[in-house]
């Protein structure tokens, strides 16, 4: 059958928490014409699909990367959980990218929005999510694809987790997504984490809010 019918199948009937699949590059004509199967797994799947890159071997430094959105949460649990099992060292990274410093007129205007500029957000709302006490947390600038493939190759990452967001076809055929610009370079080993949808009443552009602030040391 359809790979991504059959694996969401075969997902459901084992009551599976997780999807693995071998990675490969594909040229922008061959998934125009051909599309990628864990490119459709991640959109298809409501559980993390992690994408292996050449022959694995031990994950001895798990990179996160993090947006003030919904996504952040389930992606640095799920990240937490493999550099618990493997003994590994955590890196959580939020790349700025230059039209996010300044507040646009549209963010402003949303009834919910924060006057909080992006800093103020990462310490109120988004590094209190990581929990590891000697995780690393750090911040560049950028196009959030390239920046976390840059950062994946420089710090020798063996796992890169991202949650993947649920955007509708068309937003995904003009601009594509920061997941899929991974899927189709594969940086290294990458896990893709459902957000699944924001809380009710919130528009999804900032983690929800901690009731309680952890230590971030």
């Amino acid at each position: 059958g359809r790979p991504v019918t059959v694996l969401q199948r075969e997902a459901g009937r084992l009551g599976s928490d997780l999807v693995i699949l071998g990675g490969k590059r594909h040229s922008a004509a061959g998934r125009w014409l051909a599309g990628s199967t864990a490119r459709e797994a991640v959109r298809a799947l409501p559980v993390p699909v992690l994408v292996t890159k050449g022959t694995p071997g031990s994950f001895r430094r798990v990179l996160v990367g993090l947006d003030l959105t919904y996504a952040a949460e389930p992606a640095i649990h799920h990240a937490e959980q493999f550099a618990r099992l493997a003994g590994a060292q955590l890196r959580a990274v939020h790349v700025l990218e230059p039209t996010t410093i300044l507040p646009t007129p549209k963010a402003r205007a949303a009834p919910h929005a924060s006057d909080a500029s992006p800093i103020e957000l990462l310490e109120s709302d988004l590094w209190p999510m990581v929990r590891v006490a000697d995780a690393q947390r750090t911040v560049r600038m950028g196009a959030p694809a390239a920046v976390l493939a840059s950062e994946a190759a420089d710090w020798d990452a063996d796992l890169l987790v991202v949650g993947s967001h649920r955007k509708r076809w068309l937003d995904r055929l003009l601009l594509g997504t920061v997941t899929e610009r991974l899927l189709d370079n594969l940086p290294v080993s990458l896990l893709v984490v459902p957000a699944g949808g924001p809380p009710a009443g919130d528009q999804g552009d900032r983690p929800p809010a901690r009731a309680e602030a952890r230590p971030t040391a």
